[in-house]
């Protein structure tokens, strides 16, 4: 079915594709076009599902009312909800959005940025990825305005928008002096990402672990020099056997997720066998250096000890597969 244009509505009333334009855009009353006219221009529209090329418009316009939104990975249940609340807020302020995913990969985000301003879009909002400086910068030097949401690139100019997290550490312990609270516990990552490894070191499955925390790693001199505190919750280890091994073992597992990035409040893992982070071929990482049967491993707030027994159930099930 062709889509009605401004002419068909014209020629169904009988006046100038102008005075319908004028009508839609809000501008009868300065033209001094009659209210009866105006009314039955709008019920023309509305029977013939009417709707405008907001391409057409913001070429004329300079404005689209539409935003783009760059996320690092949709799928994933935080930036989901960031889209959801950006698409609330934008909604109410007479603006739609147009979002796209980069799964971390610049690449994929330099042709969401292209299908974006193709789309003549008003504005970017962005979840940076690694080596995305150069990107940034050149969405920076469009004079597009550009905000950075979850991270953000230094020496970029542009706006951003991130927790802090110092401050909130210290306002909820004001707050839990204010009620009396005297014995406080945090939950240390890196306490509990040290249990790990040590029990990934130990085991006769695992062909190498990487945690600058433990004293046999080859960084751990620089941890304690920079890092004394602890480092993060992150670290690298691989598995003995096949592919199909590595596979069957991130099936089994219970309470560790599969994501196409780490760092979360939940466990979770990454791993060259998972098709949805996969973007190098075996040989390729090889050529860059990385073992194919790398994974990495973020710790997240839950008891070591289950993730232990995770690992351990999910190894021991591999091997009955």
């Amino acid at each position: 079915m062709k889509k009605a244009s401004m002419q068909d509505i014209a020629d169904k009333v009988g006046v100038s594709r102008c005075a319908v334009s004028l009508v839609l855009s809000g501008k009868a009353k300065d033209k001094r076009i009659s209210e009866a006219l105006s009314n039955r221009i709008f019920q023309v529209a509305k029977e013939l599902n009417y709707t405008p090329n907001e391409l057409a418009r913001g070429l004329r316009t300079g404005s689209t009312k539409t935003l783009g939104v760059i996320v690092a990975d949709i799928s994933n249940e935080f930036f989901g909800e960031l889209v959801y609340h950006i698409q609330q807020q934008a909604y109410a302020s007479g603006y739609s959005t147009i979002v796209t995913n980069s799964n971390e990969d610049p690449a994929e985000m330099l042709n969401g940025i292209q299908l974006l301003v193709n789309r003549q879009i008003d504005g970017i909002i962005m979840v940076p990825t690694n080596n995305s400086q150069n990107i940034a910068q050149e969405i920076v030097s469009m004079n597009l305005p550009f905000v950075q949401v979850d991270r953000f690139i230094p020496g970029i100019d542009a706006s951003y928008v991130i927790l802090d997290n110092f401050k909130g550490s210290y306002e909820l312990t004001e707050r839990l002096f204010a009620l009396g609270r005297r014995r406080i516990a945090m939950i240390k990552h890196k306490t509990s990402a040290l249990k790990i490894a040590r029990f990934l070191q130990d085991h006769p499955e695992v062909k190498w672990v990487h945690y600058p925390d433990l004293e046999t790693d080859e960084c751990h001199a620089l941890q304690q020099k920079y890092l004394p505190e602890g480092s993060c919750g992150v670290m690298a280890f691989a598995l003995r056997g096949d592919r199909d091994f590595q596979n069957h073992f991130m099936d089994a597992l219970k309470l560790v997720t599969i994501e196409t990035h780490v760092a979360d409040c939940y466990t979770c893992l990454l791993h060259p066998a998972s098709h949805t982070h996969r973007q190098l071929s075996d040989q390729q990482l090889r050529e860059a250096g990385v073992d194919p049967d790398m994974i990495r491993l973020s710790i997240g707030l839950e008891d070591p000890e289950d993730i232990i027994n995770d690992i351990q159930y999910a190894i021991q099930q591999a091997h009955t597969l």
